[in-house]
C-alpha cells in the first residue's frame, strides 16, 4: 500500500495515536509501528524526498560527499 496524499497520511497518524491509547496491547503494538514508519516518511518529506528514485539519487549524493 502507498500513501502519497498528505490527508490520507494525517488520517493514519490519527488513527495510531487512538490505537495509542487503547488498553489492548496488540493495539498500541500497531500504533507504535505506524508512528515509526510515519516518522520515517515525515524525515524524508523534510528533505524532500517524495521518490525510491530521489531517495537512491540523495544517498549517491551522500555516499560521494563522505568519501
Amino acid at each position: 500500500m502507498k500513501f502519497t496524499d498528505p490527508a490520507d497520511i494525517e488520517k493514519l497518524q490519527t488513527i495510531a495515536n487512538r490505537l495509542k491509547s487503547s488498553s489492548d496491547r496488540g493495539k498500541q503494538l500497531i500504533a507504535s509501528n505506524l508512528n515509526w514508519r510515519l516518522e520515517d516518511l515525515k524525515r524524508l518529506h523534510a528533505m524532500d524526498i517524495k521518490s525510491p528514485h530521489e531517495l537512491r539519487a540523495a544517498l549517491r549524493e551522500y555516499h560521494g560527499l563522505k568519501a
